[in-house]
């Protein structure tokens, strides 16, 4: 059977990571393939099943035509392959929907793994910065459980994971070849503050859709902004400038009601042309 992604949009945005190499961030709006589903407990198949639901993940044919496939090689597309906001574990394996950016969440997150496994994550969590000023709690560190900073930072690492793509547990597996986000100096990176990152982004927004973006955008963006300075910092590289990287946010969004406005607004250019206004 040939590929069911051939005729697909092969436009992928490739950002720097922490390893030192770049890793090009899935496209919610592509067809991706999979050997299937593997949820990693019983909050990855409630919000699996929630994604579903609401057809913000689609499976087989049904995510062949969303993404833009048409005729016969659609309706043959394998029922593994995807569509839509999923995150994949390390082996490609489709695990579940976005995370929640909250503190139930992340408890859910931490309560997933070991004690050994906690430690050696909030050792380097710390290391690449998703602490920030904060750190480990003693809890962590001695395989007693974890604290509300541990909490805080395990939230600051699924937004991550929402960017990438990929599962906290594959992130894991990844974090030792991370680089540091500390200077030589152990000064922390200075990133920039989220007030003035959300102006660039109001700004995006509303030239690409008109309005501004809602809590969710927002805090997504801010972290991905945050983390692509210091990935930027750590691997002395300048990072491109907020308003750039704003802008490419609103990009990665929805196209179709970006589309949508931005035909809106030439419409009534043309209005205003041909009536003489």
């Amino acid at each position: 059977m040939a590929d069911p992604t051939e005729e697909q949009n092969t436009d992928q945005t490739e950002v720097t990571v922490p390893t030192g190499g770049s890793m090009v961030l899935p496209q919610y709006n592509r067809l991706r393939p999979s050997p299937g589903q593997r949820p990693q407990g019983q909050d990855d198949m409630d919000s699996l099943a929630t994604a579903l639901q609401l057809g913000v993940i689609r499976f087989g044919p049904q995510a062949a035509w969303t993404s833009g496939m048409k005729g016969s090689r659609a309706s043959m597309t394998p029922s593994t392959s995807f569509w839509g906001e999923a995150l994949v574990d390390e082996d490609g394996y489709v695990v579940r929907g976005l995370y929640d950016i909250d503190a139930d969440t992340a408890e859910q997150q931490l309560l997933k793994l070991s004690s050994d496994e906690l430690k050696t994550w909030a050792t380097q969590a710390k290391r690449t910065g998703f602490y920030g000023s904060s750190d480990p709690s003693g809890l962590i560190l001695s395989n007693r459980g974890y604290a509300n900073a541990d909490v805080s930072a395990m939230a600051n690492f699924m937004r991550y994971a929402n960017n990438t793509g990929l599962v906290v547990r594959a992130l894991l597996l990844q974090m030792s070849s991370w680089s540091n986000v500390n200077s030589g100096t152990g000064t922390t990176v200075k990133v920039t503050a989220p007030e003035d990152i959300r102006y660039y982004l109001d700004q995006a927004w509303l030239a690409r859709f008109g309005r501004k973006p809602n809590k969710q955008d927002i805090d997504n963006a801010i972290s991905a902004i945050q983390q692509r300075e210091r990935e930027a910092s750590a691997q002395k590289q300048s990072s491109p400038s907020v308003a750039v990287m704003a802008q490419k946010q609103a990009e990665g969004k929805n196209k179709s009601e970006g589309a949508a406005y931005q035909l809106g607004n030439a419409i009534q250019l043309a209005f205003k042309y041909l009536g003489g206004g």
